[in-house]
């Protein structure tokens, strides 16, 4: 949860900004629950952030699935790196 907290501070000391927060998975199971575990994945993260006291309008989720891997998944440690979120910045406000 550190990394939460850190992003709610940022999100917070940038009031204009806009995000998108993408879920990621590894190859193994089906399309159908890689794409569901993206998006509990993703969900998770914008609940937390609301906890943190970001509003949930400057926020949006998107769960990709296996569909962008950054490494390989024939061996454990891609795996491990394509379980993931990423948080992207969408659009800025007042700023």
């Amino acid at each position: 949860m550190v990394e939460i907290h850190r992003v709610a501070d940022w999100l917070q000391a940038n009031p204009g900004l806009r995000i998108e927060v993408a879920g990621h998975t590894d190859n193994q199971g089906s399309a159908a629950y890689n794409q569901g575990l993206s998006e509990r994945r993703c969900s998770a993260v914008v609940d937390a952030l609301v906890r943190e006291g970001i509003a949930a309008q400057r926020m949006q989720s998107k769960g990709y699935g296996a569909s962008r891997p950054v490494a390989s998944n024939a061996n454990e440690e891609g795996q491990a790196l394509n379980r993931r979120t990423e948080i992207e910045i969408l659009s800025t406000t007042g700023q």
